[in-house]
């Protein structure tokens, strides 16, 4: 568990901008996934070496995915988020995301 307060903060502050960039450049957010993946599958091998249990890398829809369970888990087990602002949520919505 996160007990140092300023360590979570710090963290909070940094997910929260990349949060906030790949929402509002979902585009440029999607080529650095695809450019991350083929990066990543040139490791992949090595990794696997090393001995870490990597059977496939997860598509952008599975990366969405596991941050939101990262979020949920963040939330049952540090503290609850703050309400997301209606503002924000239209405007994501008019990007074409869909917020929970």
């Amino acid at each position: 568990m996160l007990a140092d307060t300023e360590l979570r903060v710090g963290l909070e502050e940094y997910c929260v901008m990349s949060l906030l960039w790949g929402l509002a450049n979902p585009n440029r957010f999607e080529s650095w996934y695809k450019k991350y993946l083929a990066d990543s599958e040139n490791t992949l091998p090595t990794l696997k070496k090393a001995g870490l249990a990597i059977d496939t890398l997860p598509s952008l829809v599975e990366f969405y995915e596991q941050g939101e369970q990262i979020l949920r888990d963040y939330e049952q087990e540090i503290q609850p988020l703050p309400l997301i602002l209606h503002q924000l949520v239209t405007d994501a919505e008019a990007l074409g995301r869909k917020i929970i």
